[in-house]
């Protein structure tokens, strides 16, 4: 699901590359998920990514989307010469809050600039990929209890059996 979201957004807003991490089950680390445009790997330098640390760790620890149109002079982008080799003019990054519970960071990077309608519609973009999360690690959650339940209810059938 988080690969074809980072797709779409590559697709669709015409981004240099699209990435989303996931809060780790400390709340310390974010995980990077997936990746789409022109990096796809998920387990360079970037894999793990400390909240409070560099700009995506920011924005998990300030909860609040980082914007630019002017990569080169943006103090929080980590390596300006990578910006200025690849070309990158914009920077969108969103904190993943579901129930004021920080759950991920979406960001992406763009070779051109973004204008306002694009950076007011990634705002419901990052509520709907935080709404996904938080479904699938229910889902997750409900099916692990109902594996806990069959396990019990069938030490329970032999423990009546041999009763």
């Amino acid at each position: 699901m988080l690969t074809r979201c980072c797709q779409a957004l590559v697709e669709q807003l015409d981004v240099a590359f699209a990435r989303i991490w996931t809060l780790d089950e400390a709340g310390t680390n974010l995980l990077l998920q997936a990746s789409a445009g022109m990096y796809t790997h998920i387990d360079g330098p970037h894999a793990v990514v400390p909240v409070g640390m560099y700009k995506i760790g920011l924005i998990a620890s300030e909860r609040e989307a980082h914007l630019t149109n002017d990569v080169a002079s943006d103090p929080r982008v980590g390596n300006p010469e990578w910006a200025a080799r690849e070309k990158m003019v914009a920077f969108a990054g969103y904190p993943l809050i579901v129930d004021s519970r920080l759950v991920g960071v979406m960001a992406m990077f763009a070779k051109q600039w973004l204008p306002g309608d694009t950076i007011a519609a990634l705002g419901s973009i990052a509520d709907t990929i935080a709404q996904g999360l938080e479904r699938r690690r229910t889902e997750l959650e409900l099916e692990q209890r109902v594996a806990e339940l069959a396990r019990s209810n069938a030490e329970l059938e032999q423990f009546a059996y041999v009763a």
